[in-house]
């Protein structure tokens, strides 16, 4: 295994989180603008309406919907020789106190789960496919799947390889930098250094290994089953 740890993708603090508010908040305003002139239109019959107002609403509304979706889920934001640290998935309302808080604290350890290497029977990696009518591409998401007891708990490595120009998968937009091949493949060998049996049912390690293999077109050869 190469010395070199599995690369944090969770960095969310106080700034990123304000940054993101102020971009969000930008969106909301042009476009709220937009919206207003084109709700001028209807005073010619009898409706008026507040310009500043409708942008104002227009804003908050956009960041009260968009903010807790860049609130990354059942993803791996550290790793060691012991255990794994991940951002469980939370229901909207916990997003917004993870929010609150990283805004007061400048950390977002608290609401972090570590699961130790010892705790995990086994894992299954593989990948998931959406399909996104976009221009005829789909949306895939390596995900690894640890069972532990009775828990049987998705991680969602990576929502990469989606093609040109397209979003992530699932588990939330990626801000904060990618995991490369070698990072999802020293990840799984620090688990099966660790003592952890991974499954691997459709060949996708040999595949990241592998630097000539174009992974988009190797994740659509296989017979993985569309969501919609």
């Amino acid at each position: 295994m190469e010395k070199r740890r599995f690369q944090k993708i969770i960095v969310w603090n106080r700034k990123r989180i304000i940054m993101l508010i102020l971009a969000i908040s930008a969106f909301g305003i042009v476009f709220g603008l937009l919206i207003s002139r084109a709700l001028l239109g209807l005073e010619e019959y009898g409706f008026h309406f507040n310009v500043s107002l409708c942008i104002l609403f227009f804003t908050i509304f956009l960041v009260i919907l968009w903010l807790p979706m860049f609130v990354a889920e059942s993803q791996i934001s550290d790793i060691d020789e012991h255990s794994m640290k991940i951002l469980p998935s939370y229901p909207l309302m916990k997003k917004w106190k993870v929010i609150g808080y990283i805004l007061c604290n400048d950390t977002i350890e608290p609401f972090l789960r570590v699961i130790p290497f010892q705790n995990i029977q086994k894992g299954v990696f593989d990948a998931m496919c959406h399909a996104s009518g976009m221009l005829g591409y789909s949306w895939y998401t390596y995900r690894l799947t640890l069972y532990i007891g009775n828990e049987k708990l998705p991680l969602y490595i990576d929502p990469i390889d989606n093609g040109i120009i397209m979003p992530s998968g699932f588990g939330g937009a990626t801000l904060n930098g990618r995991h490369d091949r070698k990072d999802i493949c020293n990840l799984i060998q620090m688990l099966r250094v660790n003592h952890v049996k991974i499954e691997d049912p459709y060949g996708i390690l040999d595949a990241l290994k592998d630097e000539s293999v174009p992974l988009y077109e190797f994740l659509e050869t296989l017979d993985i089953k569309k969501r919609y």
